[in-house]
């Protein structure tokens, strides 16, 4: 064991049970052949911006029975190949869970968190997954508030957080998150550089509102067929990739302020509907319709037959045909004269076509 005061320092736990107080940096390990953080072990900090970092290697780590007491942020560099929990069942006063340099491949976890809390996702990498697992009494409420920060965030893992009702994600360097948030109905998405917002997890069944804000271009892949929603862009030229199911009654997209706003619709089978009637569904704001026919491995192809009087501001029309097998046809009725004018055809290297 061992005992230690120190002041805006670094300093390393023991494979012992440690007792550390002061203002710094909290190191320790798991999931390795020997683990420093151990049940038992005490840190108290002392400073405003304490930090318990927490290095997990190998295959399973745990971090629980930890006392911690005035440390600001747990940060964990996971890196294992099989699940990494983090239980913060009693500490209280925490500002930040972050995963920092993560390239792990199963789950890291943050459990047992007793107050709505920052999550950081910044340089990480691989298929891994983030888990933000707060108690019951936690978000009882019907206003929590999440704040997610990506910088240069790149794994695509799904982010799961349960019992907030809104998100606020805030995005520098190129970023990826892939979010499930069962209760949320809103999730603002502010960008300074290029990110990708996956919203279309089945679980957000309560999403209605997403809102863009930034110069950054966003691609927002969402499922308007799991509830009302209203889709805003914004400064940036976003993407909005709505391939999982066409908008309906009362959905919405608005592009927002970007010069170039695209809406794609990939497939690899028939589509005879993106949106519903000029009545009841509204896109605007968006200036570039992509219909993307994607190779299904076998000898049919996917068709589009669409109307385009629900994209009336959409100045042109990308057709991908990406089937090696059969060329695509695209049948676009209420096509009007500078849409008309503006018909771009890409093919994959090795396709076998289209028809227009």
């Amino acid at each position: 064991s061992s005992a230690a005061v120190s002041t805006g320092q670094t300093f390393t736990l023991t494979t012992g049970v440690d007792t550390l107080n002061g203002s710094g940096i909290f190191s320790g390990t798991v999931g390795n052949a020997d683990p420093t953080i151990t049940a038992g072990d005490s840190i108290t900090g002392s400073g405003t911006s304490d930090t318990f970092a927490i290095v997990s290697t190998g295959t399973t780590g745990t971090v629980a029975g930890v006392q911690l007491s005035g440390v600001e942020t747990v940060r964990v560099s996971d890196t294992s190949t099989g699940a990494t929990t983090i239980n913060l069942a009693g500490v209280t006063g925490l500002e930040l869970l972050s995963s920092f340099g993560s390239a792990h491949t199963n789950t890291l976890t943050f459990s047992n968190v007793s107050s709505i809390t920052g999550l950081q996702l910044s340089n990480t990498s691989g298929t891994g997954a983030h888990t933000v697992a707060y108690t019951a009494a936690t978000v009882a409420g019907t206003a929590d508030a999440q704040s997610i920060t990506l910088d240069t965030a790149t794994n695509t893992g799904v982010t799961t957080i349960a019992g907030v009702e809104t998100v606020a994600i805030s995005a520098s360097g190129q970023s990826t998150i892939d979010l499930a948030a069962a209760a949320a109905t809103a999730v603002t998405v502010a960008a300074a550089d290029a990110t990708t917002v996956t919203l279309s997890n089945a679980a957000n069944t309560a999403l209605s509102t997403v809102t863009g804000s930034g110069e950054g271009a966003v691609t927002y892949v969402v499922d308007y067929s799991l509830g009302e929603l209203a889709v805003t862009g914004g400064a940036g030229n976003d993407v909005f990739n709505i391939s999982a199911a066409a908008m309906g009654a009362n959905d919405t997209l608005d592009g927002g302020d970007g010069a170039a706003d695209k809406l794609l619709f990939a497939s690899t089978t028939d589509v005879t509907t993106i949106a519903g009637t000029l009545a009841t569904t509204t896109i605007a704001n968006v200036e570039v319709l992509e219909l993307q026919s994607d190779d299904n491995g076998g000898a049919g192809v996917a068709d589009f037959t669409i109307d385009l009087d629900t994209t009336e501001g959409v100045t042109s029309v990308l057709l991908d045909a990406n089937d090696t097998n059969a060329a695509a046809a695209y049948i676009l009725n209420d096509i009007d004269a500078t849409q008309m004018g503006a018909i771009s055809m890409t093919m994959v290297a090795g396709g076998a076509g289209l028809t227009l």
